[in-house]
């Protein structure tokens, strides 16, 4: 991650107590924890949140069978980037965004669109430091 972004993992409000015990169990290391707990038992289909993320980062995006990825424009401040992981289903068990700091419309329209998705699927957000909002 570069120092001009922020990065947020988004997670499922429902269930989060539970899983967040879990989650919290989860041994130190230089990773990110992993925030697939937080997906058990909650049912996000990636499709339309996609769609969501097509129409905002428009430069790259790889598929694979499992992983969704999309970069930003790295050369005029729109180093945004986002991962989505999911299951045969195309239910998602892991979402991460970064956004670049170095442009305000660019913060504007990355926060404004992570807090659609956010109250649209009903999730939270946490940052590297494991701080939920």
């Amino acid at each position: 991650m570069a120092i001009w972004q922020y990065n947020v993992s988004l997670i499922p409000l429902i269930n989060f107590d539970k899983n967040y015990l879990e989650f919290i169990k989860q041994e130190d290391s230089d990773y990110l924890k992993s925030t697939e707990c937080f997906w058990n038992e909650t049912f996000v289909n990636k499709n339309e949140i996609e769609l969501k993320i097509d129409e905002f980062i428009t430069d790259q995006k790889s598929i694979s069978n499992n992983f969704l990825y999309w970069k930003g424009d790295t050369s005029n401040f729109y180093d945004n980037d986002c991962s989505i992981g999911f299951d045969e289903n195309d239910n998602i068990n892991f979402f991460n965004f970064r956004f670049d700091l170095r442009n305000e419309i660019n913060i504007i329209q990355s926060i404004d669109l992570l807090i659609e998705i956010a109250q649209e699927y009903h999730l939270k957000f946490t940052n590297v430091k494991y701080v939920f909002f």
